[in-house]
């Protein structure tokens, strides 16, 4: 897989299968193959200067946008990604505590 990540966080933002042709310069990210529609797509927010693309990456199994840091060949959990987790979790609870009432 291809990813792309933020130089400054190391945050992951976007992955993509290898044979996607991707590529950045000053001012943006292209993405291009077939299977996409429209088959050629710009990110306007990502470019050579604040991104960094990674190639041949195996990603987590529940990789997710902006749910993991990839740094040096390793993966994490980044801030937003535990927010995310603290808050399913919560939502949770919640779904169990109705569920409870309606013993």
């Amino acid at each position: 897989m291809k990813i792309l990540i933020r130089k400054d966080t190391k945050i992951s933002y976007y992955m993509w299968d290898n044979d996607v042709e991707v590529t950045t310069d000053s001012e943006n990210t292209y993405i291009s193959s077939p299977n996409l529609i429209p088959p050629k797509q710009s990110i306007g927010d990502m470019n050579s200067n604040n991104a960094e693309i990674i190639e041949n990456v195996e990603p987590p199994a529940d990789w997710t946008r902006l749910k993991y840091t990839y740094d040096g060949g390793e993966w994490a959990i980044s801030s937003e990604g535990e927010a995310q987790i603290a808050l399913e979790i919560s939502q949770m609870q919640e779904t169990i505590a109705e569920l409870e009432k309606g013993k």
